[in-house]
């Protein structure tokens, strides 16, 4: 058979065969006819060509073609050995100063070190699937949370959240306020499906022609259950409403109203086991039970109750995790789904500031400094009211937050200005996020996926900086999370490195600049995705004398600098260097993401670093905040606490060491200061 003529095959899907058959598939008859005349004539010419004239032409075309072989052979396999080299050394152990040797051609986001993984690791206990490095217990406490699973709603409500039924789309996009829309058909359906299948609804409706009179009252005890009667039972209910609202803040009882026909309002504390199924009727379409304070710990190994409860923290945690084979219907409510973890959120802040308030003789509030001053030096006591003290244990509180300003002014004071200020922000396109969403969601649909990846990228970056050294060794560091308008969180990162970084080193580490999309494609995506903000101005040279940051190097086009076209509202705009954040070359390649990396010249941007939190980061039990080294505060410092020995105060802390026979003269009291100093 003889060989296929080279060029023959157009159905080639390689980008030379696609401009080959355009090319073709463009002539006119004419460019045809003249082309194939043309070609007669070159075959003619070759037949008429002496046979030791067409040998030697063939000699000299097959020796250019096998030294250009060679060529691309050699220029090939020196490239893949300088590649090799400089992989062989980004694998090994060492990182050390890897940011000021940054490579293109290297894939920085794919080293074991830098990966999270997929979320693959199934909890033995409750089936739970975590990514490697999550908290063993953070899915149901290592088996001590068992809870009833929710089960898949019934039809139509299941094809409504899973996307087959053609109204699906109007219903996930506004079903918070889909009980209540003017479209008649869509809340028939809707309240068929509960009337059918929720046991509170049909509780209400059965009672309902036993309603003659408002005189009666509604039991809903959580702790007992009437003889004979259902353990969600209302006795006597009164209604044919149902309204659900949301009353007072974090630090009141939160209840569900329930308007009587009189117009008087009974209200349903949000730690009773049926709060849930009333406030969230499409979640939990049964009228299951929710939380309550009475749900007992399992243990382990026998399964038997324990004497000690679930926390809502554990329980709400354990009801917004992802378990293979399992559909969990919380996830599936996008807007709704973001509604429930908002509203759980603030019933554990409630539960934890209910504590604070009746434990405060535990907490030993009478010993805060500013209140019992208050009193003594002849302030109103009627004014002071009634103080609930939260301790600096409580994040978020005024103390926690003062608390961890001390100590980042005690990094400033020990080791002087950090050297590196970070904005690490989620990037809602991570594909370990994409690939976690289901049919038709968006990331904002799903704040748990994002809190649990961005934490994970989190510990992953400071663990590249810190543990790698890729600036060099760390000598300290510290965090704080907070979220922006859009929901997407970010970690504002402080690092002191025991060799400061000198001015003349800032242009190898950190770029205000355009990437060369000729030598760094994926460097040049990454940075005019996530990058691009507000112009500054243009400078040749990176000045550092000024108070705060930099001014980094921002050429303009004229002196190298790169531009593109980017598209903004429907607007083509020309964007060059005078657009880029500062940005951290190796940083950005490895984590896809907006780095923001600020070299500091002052203390300014300590001020950064204290700010609030999100409730899913928090119903997962993330940190807020995380330094190393630890600060330690010595006890010494708490004013007159140390000074009272068996309910007795003495002036002075040498009476108080005598009194409990720590000191025998003066000459060891001085040497127990001179040590402590």
């Amino acid at each position: 058979m003889p060989r296929k003529r080279k060029g023959a095959d157009l159905s080639r899907s390689t980008s030379k065969a696609r401009k080959l058959r355009n090319s073709r598939s463009e002539r006119t008859e004419e460019q045809i006819q003249q082309q194939n005349t043309d070609a007669r004539v070159r075959m003619t010419r070759l037949h008429q060509e002496p046979e030791d004239t067409r040998d030697e032409r063939n000699e000299v075309r097959r020796l250019e073609q096998r030294q250009s072989r060679r060529f691309t052979v050699n220029r090939r396999r020196t490239n893949d050995q300088q590649r090799q080299q400089v992989h062989r050394a980004f694998i090994s152990d060492s990182f050390l100063r890897l940011a000021f040797q940054y490579e293109p051609d290297i894939e920085y986001y794919a080293h074991s070190k830098v990966v999270i993984g997929a979320m693959d690791k199934e909890c033995p206990h409750c089936h739970a699937l975590k990514f490697k490095n999550e908290p063993a217990g953070m899915c149901c406490a290592s088996g001590k949370v068992q809870l009833p699973e929710i089960e898949t709603p019934p039809e139509p409500l299941n094809g409504l959240l899973i996307g087959t039924d053609p109204d699906s789309n109007v219903f996930l996009n506004s079903k918070i306020q889909f009980m209540l829309s003017n479209d008649i058909a869509h809340r028939q359906r809707a309240r068929c499906s509960l009337n059918e299948h929720n046991e509170l609804l049909k509780i209400f409706k059965s009672h309902m022609h036993q309603l003659q009179s408002d005189n009666h009252a509604i039991v809903i005890n959580p702790d007992k259950t009437p003889a004979g009667e259902h353990i969600r039972r209302f006795n006597a209910p009164v209604v044919d409403d149902v309204a659900g609202i949301m009353v007072g803040d974090c630090t009141a009882a939160r209840e569900i109203v329930i308007r009587r026909r009189n117009n008087n309002l009974q209200f349903i504390a949000d730690t009773h086991r049926s709060y849930d199924a009333l406030q969230y009727p499409l979640i939990f379409w049964k009228g299951q039970d929710g939380y309550c304070i009475n749900i007992k710990q399992r243990d382990t190994v026998s399964g038997a109750e324990t004497n000690k409860n679930v926390s809502s923290k554990d329980y709400y945690a354990y009801r917004l995790m992802i378990r293979r084979g399992l559909d969990n219907v919380i996830l599936r409510c996008r807007e709704l789904c973001q509604q429930f973890m908002v509203d759980m959120y603030a019933k554990i802040e409630s539960e934890r500031l209910r504590y604070l308030r009746y434990n405060q003789q535990k907490l030993r509030a009478e010993e805060y400094i500013h209140l019992r001053d208050a009193i003594n030096n002849n302030a109103d006591v009627a004014e002071i009211g009634n103080h609930v003290i939260l301790p600096s244990s409580y994040v978020g509180s005024p103390r926690h937050m003062q608390e961890y300003i001390q100590d980042a002014l005690t990094f400033v004071r020990e080791y002087g200005r950090p050297c590196l200020f970070i904005t690490f922000t989620c990037n809602p396109k991570w594909p370990e996020i994409t690939s976690l969403l289901l049919p038709g969601q968006n990331a904002i649909h799903r704040h748990d996926i994002t809190a649990r990846v961005f934490r994970q990228k989190l510990k992953s970056l400071i663990s590249f900086i810190t543990k790698s050294h890729v600036f060099g060794p760390t000598r300290c560091w510290m965090y704080s999370v907070e979220w922006q308008k859009r929901g997407l969180p970010h970690a504002h990162i402080l690092v002191w490195f025991i060799d400061k970084i000198r001015p003349e080193e800032i242009d190898s580490i950190i770029s205000a600049e355009i990437p060369d999309p000729s030598t760094d494609q994926l460097l040049f995506d990454i940075v005019t995705t996530n990058m691009i903000h507000g112009p500054c101005d243009f400078t040749n040279d990176t000045v550092t004398n000024v108070d705060g940051y930099p001014i980094y190097r921002r050429r303009n086009p004229e002196n190298g600098g790169q531009s593109f076209i980017k598209n903004i509202i429907n607007t083509d705009i020309d964007i060059d260097n005078r657009w880029v954040v500062p940005y951290s070359p190796l940083l950005s390649k490895t984590y896809n993401a907006h780095i923001n990396v600020e070299f500091c010249s002052s203390v300014k941007s300590i001020k950064y670093i204290c700010n609030s939190n999100e409730a899913a980061w928090r119903i997962f039990g993330f940190p807020i905040h995380e330094r190393d080294p630890a600060v330690v505060q010595l006890a010494i410092h708490l004013e007159n606490d140390i000074r009272k020995v068996n309910g007795q105060q003495y002036p002075t802390y040498k009476d108080a060491c005598l009194a409990l026979g720590l000191l025998e003269d003066d000459n060891q009291w001085d040497a127990c200061l001179l040590k402590l100093h």
